[in-house]
């Protein structure tokens, strides 16, 4: 009785209440505009502040704040916008270009324009890269300068779209025409310098800025394709593609199944042959995805087949059959766009084409990398870090026995696996450095007991045992997975060595798998991403030591550098990537660089 008094109570609608009633007030709805503006600028919410004209006058970066000049009036040393005809810009046409500076902006008149480029030199631009890509296709001694997205990328990696960043920031509307992006980017350039302080600015100044001229040559130079090897290997593989259709239609006794088709794959798998379906799809129905099929290899031969049909055609699809058609008709080469602002570890990804996925672990992909060749009279040298991340775990962590292995020389997967099996390293046998290997590097991205059970076929008490007994051995690992995940809850981000952050949004959340996941990517971030600066330092180092040579940076690929040099300098710029990469950046422990030289890209590795 008396619950069900208290539950009336806490439902009344309370109709005495001591209040003042003032409609005509409420409707008044002022603001306090000095107040909110404050408020709304603490939280970066620039595009609030123009929306409700808490700015005053015409807002900075908008059309109306900026007077349009002639180019015949036109001055130097402000922002570019620009618009290409194609998303690479060694196919591309320069359709407009505008400059904004100081409250005017002028549209660059075609006949102008590559003299503009010219007298200018250091172009200040969102995606300043792609820009000087274009003008040294056309001849012109330009490189990229001040890059708002480049800024904004280093202040949060989160915000690096033009048009987000504009509305972040405050600057006004990013558009289609090279006007409305030249003021933005005037804007930008005005806005985003004062807020670049500390490590930030460093990074900035130091990495990011100088590096995108190095990848803009990286890009202008392209790489070598063997385009008959290519074309022959996309015909053997169609060969090997029929005779897999033709065995799993033997098997579906249906001479038009259409191995593409999920509903046919479906119905083979489910119902003829009553295998278990491991997932199904958001509609509900039995999943025909890989990682459905995955679990279900030793269920029936078809199985393997048909994910051996997928894998295949993908390759084809993706490598085999686009990559002779992307061949620049000028320089003979393909050139790829290496995006410095996509990744939130700061690694470099690549795009049109994508070369930094092409697999390496089966006979297929190798062939492929086989495909990439050296020009005439010329050697390819592939060098990458040995365990660079490994590495980078033994110098943040300050684990004394990793930072022995490391500068003894030992291997630290042997070194693990007796420490975890408690034996000495010469009773280390292959399977026990398997397990070793695996949990090192599991470590670095969360491993979980579960996948550790699933990854070695090991009970799930076996492997909880193993990575319990990892941390006993390595308790300063545990201490800083630890730290580094109480400093993302309090403060919202992780950083690497280089003072590059990345913002862990869902670090306090109540939701356990998005908990989860935030954590996991708050402790691997500050070793991938210190891996990732590594490695750029050793490009900038590079690169003019390279030109010195005649030899050139031709692709980047996570810890990787492809490398074309004189066959008659092989020897000295292997020993020039080698020492100048072992001293990017000096650790507690030695980096160890490897290099490789061949014909092709698969020979040199």
């Amino acid at each position: 009785i008396e619950d069900v008094k208290f539950s009336k109570m806490l439902s009344r609608i309370v109709t005495d209440a001591d209040i003042d009633i003032d409609p005509e007030g409420w409707a008044k709805r002022e603001m306090a505009r000095e107040e909110l503006k404050e408020v709304l600028e603490g939280l970066e919410f620039g595009s609030i502040i123009n929306e409700l004209g808490l700015g005053g006058g015409a807002q900075p970066g908008t059309s109306s704040a900026y007077q349009k000049i002639s180019s015949a009036d036109i001055f130097f040393g402000g922002g570019f916008g620009y618009v290409l005809s194609d998303v690479n810009p060694m196919n591309a046409a320069l359709s407009e270009l505008s400059v904004a500076s100081a409250g005017t902006v002028a549209n660059i008149a075609e006949k102008w324009r590559n003299d503009i480029l010219r007298t200018e030199g250091e172009l200040n631009a969102c995606d300043a890269k792609a820009l000087s890509v274009y003008a040294r296709r056309e001849g012109l001694d330009c490189k990229p300068g001040d890059d708002p997205l480049l800024m904004a990328y280093v202040l949060d990696p989160n915000v690096t779209e033009p048009e987000t960043v504009a509305r972040r920031y405050g600057a006004g509307e990013w558009g289609a025409d090279s006007t409305s992006r030249a003021t933005v980017t005037a804007e930008l350039l005005n806005l985003l310098p004062e807020k670049l302080t500390g490590k930030l600015r460093d990074l900035y100044e130091r990495i990011e800025r100088p590096l995108a001229d190095v990848l803009a040559e990286m890009e202008y130079t392209g790489v070598r394709l063997d385009v008959p090897f290519l074309e022959a290997q996309s015909a053997a593989m169609n060969e090997t593609l029929e005779r897999l259709e033709g065995q799993v239609r033997e098997v579906a006794q249906n001479p038009e199944l259409n191995l593409n088709s999920r509903d046919q794959l479906a119905e083979l798998l489910y119902e003829r042959l009553e295998l278990q379906p491991g997932k199904k799809t958001s509609t509900g129905k039995r999943s025909t995805a890989v990682s459905a099929l995955e679990p279900l290899r030793d269920a029936h031969p078809v199985v393997n087949l048909i994910l051996e049909y997928r894998e295949l055609s993908k390759l084809k699809s993706t490598y085999l059959d686009p990559l002779p058609r992307l061949v620049n008709e000028k320089t003979g080469r393909i050139h790829t766009t290496f995006n410095q602002t996509v990744t939130a570890t700061g690694r470099l990804s690549s795009a049109n084409p994508n070369l930094q996925n092409i697999p390496v672990r089966t006979e297929i992909g190798r062939q492929i990398r086989r495909g990439f060749i050296a020009a005439e009279g010329s050697k390819l040298l592939v060098a990458d870090y040995s365990q660079i991340e490994l590495r980078i775990l033994a110098h943040i962590t300050g684990e004394e026995a990793l930072i022995e292995t490391f500068r003894q020389g030992e291997d630290i997967h042997r070194r693990t696996a007796a420490q975890i099996h408690e034996v000495a390293l010469e009773e280390v046998q292959p399977d026990m450095r398997r397990v070793a290997k695996i949990i090192n590097f599991g470590v670095l991205y969360g491993m979980s007991a579960h996948r550790l059970t699933n990854e070695l076929g090991i009970s799930y008490k076996e492997a909880d045992a193993f990575i319990t007994t990892y941390f006993e051995r390595y308790p300063k690992v545990q201490k800083y997975i630890d730290d580094t995940l109480a400093f993302a809850r309090k403060e919202g981000y992780v950083e690497t060595l280089l003072g590059r952050r990345r913002m862990i949004p869902d670090i306090n959340t109540k939701n356990r798998n998005l908990r989860e996941y935030a954590e996991r990517t708050a402790y691997n971030m500050p070793i991938q991403g210190t891996q990732a600066d590594i490695v750029k330092l050793a490009m900038l180092e590079l690169a003019p030591k390279l030109r010195e040579q005649g030899a050139k940076l031709l692709l980047q690929v996570h810890d990787e550098l492809v490398i074309e040099a004189p066959e008659d300098k092989v020897r000295e710029v292997s020993q020039e990537v080698q020492r100048t990469m072992e001293g990017a950046y000096e650790m507690r422990v030695p980096l160890v660089a490897e290099v490789g030289v061949g014909e092709n890209w698969l020979e040199a590795k």
